[in-house]
């Protein structure tokens, strides 16, 4: 039978190997929480940016032919569910 120590120093291994891509994954999400951030900022930015076009004279026709949306008019990315397949309608009862 093994001491204690060899079991604890195989349980440990284990767990620093189950560990390890957790870890990983929680340095991604604060990543993409940060980067998250950073595109809320440059968004607000964006927006003031573009009142001031309108504030400097610009309407907002010219900036849409310039291919320039007007705040709160991006597209949304499209939602998950929409990529689902539609669930099949049941099989058709035989007279």
């Amino acid at each position: 039978m093994a001491d204690e120590s060899d079991l604890a120093k195989k349980a440990k291994a284990l767990l620093a190997a189950r560990m390890e891509p957790v870890t990983a994954l929680g340095k991604l999400l604060e990543e993409k929480a940060t980067k998250e951030r950073e595109l809320e900022d440059l968004v607000h930015n964006i927006d003031k940016s573009y009142t001031r076009c309108l504030e400097a004279g610009w309407k907002a026709d010219e900036m849409a032919e310039l291919g320039i949306a007007k705040p709160g008019k991006r597209r949304q990315p499209k939602a998950a569910a929409s990529a689902a397949p539609a669930p099949l309608p049941p099989p058709p009862v035989a007279p």
